[in-house]
């Protein structure tokens, strides 16, 4: 399976930094393609916005520049969650990704037995977290999780 992360550039300030500038974000979109391709994640994807609240207009403009330093070439909306709303999306039926590197092994390999599927793209930046954590999960997605689901579906990673 393969196993990666994807974003849409968006300016959500960090809440540790309040960094917001167009050209930050994209520096830190760099480092965070970087660490994903170090990590031995397969994909990273961008998407496209030409709103001024994203940073990517030209996703293949930002996959070059990583693609120059690896191998790796939101608007969200939603209303906030209640307690129990965000606990319910977060159970092993629910659609968030949220909890220790086990519990989300256990939710992809879940939904692996239900759909059978060959790819599994985690959108886990945005949303104003701070780009330390955001390099801490997919340090943790590449390192743990990603090992740990390929070796549970018996297979090595793909395209290596």
């Amino acid at each position: 399976m393969e196993i990666g992360v994807y974003t849409f550039g968006e300016l959500a300030p960090d809440p540790t930094t309040g960094r917001t500038s167009p050209g930050e974000r994209i520096h830190d979109l760099i480092e965070e393609i970087v660490l994903a391709d170090e990590v031995g994640l397969d994909v990273f994807g961008v998407g496209e916005h030409h709103r001024p609240d994203f940073a990517v207009s030209a996703p293949a403009v930002v996959l070059a520049a990583a693609a120059a330093r690896n191998r790796i070439a939101r608007e969200r909306g939603f209303s906030p969650l209640d307690r129990d709303s965000f606990d319910t999306s977060r159970s092993l039926r629910g659609a968030n990704f949220v909890g220790s590197p086990q519990e989300v092994i256990d939710k992809i390999l879940f939904q692996h037995g239900i759909f059978g599927h060959d790819r599994f793209l985690l959108q886990m930046i945005g949303g104003g977290m701070p780009h330390t954590q955001v390099m801490h999960s997919i340090e943790l997605l590449g390192t743990v999780v990603a090992p740990a689901v390929r070796t549970a579906l018996g297979g090595p990673r793909p395209g290596r």
